[in-house]
C-alpha cells in the first residue's frame, strides 16, 4: 500500500502512512473497501452509519477528505472503529454546482490503498442499505467471473438502471457498483467527469468485461426514500 506524499498535507504524511500499514493488516479477510470522497458535508455521518449497520462485517472503508479535514467530535467517534481510514488530502476535486461534484480523481487516489477483493463507492449525501454486503456475496456466488456487479439505486423515487433494463447507457447508471481491485492493475480508473460513473463501466464494457446488471435496489441517493425490491431481471453483460 503507497500514499503520495505530494497529495497529502505536510503535517498529516507520516500519521497517514502510519494509519495505512496498520489499516492493511486488519480485517485481512474483508470483502469489499468502499470508497468515500468527501467535502465533509453535514450528511458523511449518516453515509457511514449506512455501513457500519450493514448485516454482515467484512467491510474495509476508506474516507478522502478531499481539501478538508475532520473536526466534528460525533463524526470523529464513528471514525473511530477500525475498520474506517481516513485522509486530508490537498484539494483535488471540483464543485461543480450544489448537485454535481467532481469525485473521480478523489476515487482514484482512494483506490490505490484497496488490498480487498473488491471495491465499493458511496458518495458523501447518499446510504446504502444495510444488506448491500448480503446481496454481493449473493451475486459473486451466482456469477464467480463477475468483474463488475452493478446494483440499482434509487434516486427522486426514480430506480437507476430502470427495472429489466439490460444494457449500460448515459444518464441509467448510477455509483451503486462495485468492480474488482484486479481492474486496477490493468488500468481502469475514473475519468473525471459529470458522468464519470457511467464512463467506467461504458470502458469496461468495450473493453470486453463481464458486467452483472443485480436486480437488487442497494443505494439510495441523498434524501431518497428506500423502496422495496421488487421483481427484476438479472442481467449479465458479456458473459463468459
Amino acid at each position: 500500500m503507497e500514499f503520495n506524499s505530494s497529495i497529502a498535507y505536510p503535517d498529516t504524511f507520516d500519521i497517514t502512512v502510519s494509519k495505512s500499514k496498520a489499516f492493511t493488516e486488519l480485517n485481512k479477510d474483508a470483502l469489499i473497501t468502499f470508497i468515500i470522497p468527501t467535502i465533509n458535508r453535514d450528511t458523511l455521518s449518516r453515509a457511514l452509519s449506512s455501513i457500519l449497520q450493514q448485516t454482515l462485517s467484512n467491510w474495509k472503508a476508506i474516507i478522502i477528505f478531499d481539501g478538508c479535514q475532520p473536526t466534528d467530535e460525533s463524526l470523529l467517534s464513528l471514525l473511530n472503529d477500525s475498520r474506517f481510514l481516513y485522509i486530508p488530502i490537498k484539494r483535488t476535486g471540483s464543485q461543480q454546482n450544489s448537485t454535481h461534484g467532481q469525485a473521480g480523481f478523489v476515487r482514484n487516489i482512494g483506490m490505490k490503498l484497496v488490498n480487498t477483493p473488491w471495491i465499493g463507492f458511496i458518495d458523501d449525501d447518499d446510504v446504502i442499505i444495510p444488506t448491500y454486503l448480503q446481496h454481493l456475496e449473493e451475486e459473486i456466488q451466482i456469477t464467480p467471473h463477475a468483474d463488475v456487479i452493478s446494483f440499482k439505486m434509487i434516486y427522486n423515487n426514480d430506480i437507476f438502471p430502470p427495472i429489466n433494463y439490460s444494457s449500460i447507457t448515459q444518464n441509467t447508471i448510477g455509483i451503486s457498483f462495485t468492480i474488482k481491485t484486479s481492474l486496477l492493475k490493468e488500468g481502469f480508473a475514473f475519468k473525471q467527469s459529470t458522468s464519470e460513473d457511467f464512463m467506467l463501466l461504458h470502458d469496461l464494457q468495450e473493453a470486453n468485461k463481464t458486467i452483472v446488471l443485480s436486480p437488487y435496489i442497494t443505494y439510495c441517493v441523498r434524501n431518497s426514500a428506500l423502496t422495496n425490491n421488487i421483481m427484476s431481471n438479472r442481467f449479465v453483460i458479456n458473459s463468459k
